[in-house]
């Protein structure tokens, strides 16, 4: 038995489909799923028990035609702008065609309590400054204090707060509160996974590592390797504690709207994950005593 946990990445998440095509192919599923942002999105379908099939089809689809998925906040920016009674844009896109058409895959799936496998993803409250875990797994515990569980909500909220990369995606107001990518807080959630049944932990990075040239690197480049940053700190200071295996598929140089790279991504996580198998299989095979 393990867990699963997903990091953010934005489209350098297609990379996820891959690993998890492989953890198919061998027959092993994972009996709880954590994830942020993309990786949020995908843990909300592995928790849906949408096919990965199915997943990998539909991402084919957005990728192929983004503009249908995607919404410019035209009207939004303007009241940015020129601010009068209107509500300003909290992100350049709105991503809630994306969002509708990723949920329409999972039919009955309409809140996190309709998961059917043990579930979190995460987001942060930027007006309390408070991280927060959408979650409605009973008697779930915080990995550490300062935390909120949020345990019923729709799963367009939830889905659209993992997702709200600050300044870009549309985040999420819900009366006095904003909810955005829980990637400023923690993007790759092996605790939470943890947290959700104590078991060995499968953690999928895609968040590009190594060091690359800046010098052409615009916005969306420099919002997604500052979630990278924000991973490789909180690995490097973490004590985590439990068993964990991270496997890191090489994302680096895929531009973060890379839209023609997504066939690329997709075969980069399935061969990270076939030729970590050995490992992998070893790490889930493993008896894991219970506290």
């Amino acid at each position: 038995m393990f867990t699963l946990a997903l990091s953010g990445g934005g489209l350098l998440g297609a990379a996820h489909l891959g690993v998890l095509e492989v953890l198919a192919e061998k027959g092993v599923k994972p009996i709880a799923v954590a994830g942020t942002s993309a990786g949020g999105l995908v843990a909300s379908l592995v928790a849906a028990q949408v096919p990965v099939s199915t997943m990998i089809a539909w991402a084919k689809d957005v990728t192929s035609h983004p503009w249908d998925f995607f919404d410019l906040n035209i009207k939004g920016l303007v009241e940015e702008i020129w601010p009068d009674d209107h509500e300003p844009a909290t992100g350049l896109v709105n991503p809630e065609k994306f969002l509708k058409s990723l949920i329409r895959l999972a039919p009955g799936i309409n809140t996190i309590s309709d998961w059917k496998l043990p579930c979190t993803i995460i987001s942060v409250d930027i007006a309390t400054m408070v991280p927060v875990a959408f979650s409605p797994v009973p008697g779930l515990q915080s990995p550490e204090p300062g935390w909120q569980i949020i345990s019923q909500a729709d799963l367009l909220w939830a889905l659209n707060a993992t997702m709200a990369m600050p300044g870009l995606f549309d985040a999420v107001r819900r009366g006095t509160h904003l909810y955005v990518d829980g990637g400023i807080a923690n993007t790759l959630p092996s605790d939470w996974a943890y947290q959700l049944s104590p078991s060995p932990v499968l953690a999928v990075n895609v968040a590009p590592t190594t060091v690359v040239n800046g010098e052409h690197m615009g916005i969306a480049d420099i919002l997604s390797r500052s979630e990278s940053f924000v991973t490789q700190y909180l690995s490097n200071v973490e004590n985590r504690g439990y068993p964990v295996l991270t496997i890191s598929p090489p994302t680096e140089g895929t531009p973060f709207f890379g839209f023609h790279d997504y066939d690329h991504l997709v075969e980069i996580g399935r061969q990270t994950a076939l030729n970590a198998w050995p490992q992998i299989e070893a790490f889930i095979s493993t008896p894991f005593p219970k506290s």
